[in-house]
């Protein structure tokens, strides 16, 4: 049954041109010679679906636990403010069960409208002051959640199905060629590519609106940054699935590589002190060179005060001549 099972036509929709019909048993298949461009050998198929798993799962469950411990601070921060000793019950069960199933960082955005509608609703300054405030806080921390979302679940997704795609359209042969709904793929893969960068823009435009001490940034900044980002991160994806289509598994040598290689870069040049009133700074910390760590497998990220044209300097220049390293070899290759 398992045999006959594998004889299927592959589930990818712009494959079925390049494959040959199907016999629908073993006995009918004799003599066809099967073309399974799309298959990977069966000692393999467990680990591909843990490892596509774990893209979203891993992500996903960091994010909620970056939601809740911002949820835990802000509620002790507010306690505070207001010398109460103990939280509502209700309202931290609640908290508790939302980022449960998974739906934490929508906490914020939610936090947002309702301070925006309050804003709108005030009378006195004073009070349209505090829910101002109000909305740009849970507004920046909900772009600095969707950022992260991108780098950490959506890109490396991104990567699978650019590997994938690509592997497949350089096994055509001269009499195939990729069907029409192939090219929704490639619009998927744009998109995807476009909402990644934008949410670095989005998210250093909320993050200077929420500092009194920076100036903000206009539309004009915002979209020319989005060009300049998005330039930098293509070209930079673009390398990355050229070389793991002609090298396959070695990919994950290249990434481990680059991943220390920027531990170092974040921890010895912008490696930030967290405020003694968060919960368990220290693990807070190195969270952050983590996740900074991993951004930087795509693009450059500054998290850190101060001047940063050596920051973005050291890291845009490892990321040129690893790109010129990637892209050579991936030529001699292919």
């Amino acid at each position: 049954m398992v045999k006959l099972f594998q004889l299927q036509q592959p589930k990818l929709l712009y494959l079925s041109s390049l494959n040959t019909p199907l016999a629908a048993s073993r006995k009918e298949a004799r003599g066809v010679q099967l073309d399974e461009v799309d298959r990977l050998p069966h000692t393999l198929k467990y680990f591909a679906a843990l490892f596509i798993f774990s893209l979203t799962i891993v992500p996903t469950v960091f994010l909620n636990a970056v939601s809740f411990l911002w949820s835990k601070d802000d509620t002790k921060l507010a306690r505070k403010s207001v010398n109460e000793r103990h939280l509502s019950k209700l309202l931290r069960i609640l908290c508790i069960t939302i980022h449960i199933f998974q739906l934490g960082p929508i906490i914020w955005y939610i936090q947002a409208i309702i301070s925006g509608i309050k804003f709108r609703h005030a009378n006195d300054m004073r009070t349209k002051q505090h829910f101002y405030c109000e909305m740009v806080m849970a507004d920046r921390d909900a772009s600095l959640l969707r950022f992260f979302e991108a780098f950490i679940e959506s890109m490396p997704q991104v990567l699978v199905q650019g590997y994938i795609f690509l592997g497949v359209y350089n096994e055509l042969k001269d009499d195939q060629r990729l069907l029409f709904t192939a090219y929704f793929q490639i619009l998927s893969l744009l998109c995807s590519l476009i909402s990644s960068c934008w949410s670095i823009s989005l998210q250093h435009r909320n993050l200077r609106i929420a500092r009194p001490d920076k100036d903000n940034m206009t539309a004009t900044e915002t979209f020319l940054q989005f060009i300049w980002r998005f330039s930098t991160i293509s070209a930079r994806y673009t390398c990355l699935v050229f070389f793991a289509v002609a090298f396959h598994h070695w990919i994950f040598i290249v990434l481990c590589i680059h991943f220390f290689i920027s531990l170092v870069h974040v921890s010895a040049l912008q490696l930030t002190q967290i405020d003694n009133s968060s919960s368990k700074p220290g693990l807070i910390c190195v969270g952050l060179v983590i996740v900074c760590a991993i951004i930087h497998i795509f693009t450059p990220f500054n998290m850190a005060e101060g001047p940063t044209i050596w920051r973005y300097l050291c890291g845009y220049t490892i990321e040129v001549l690893e790109a010129m390293v990637l892209i050579f070899a991936s030529l001699l290759f292919l």
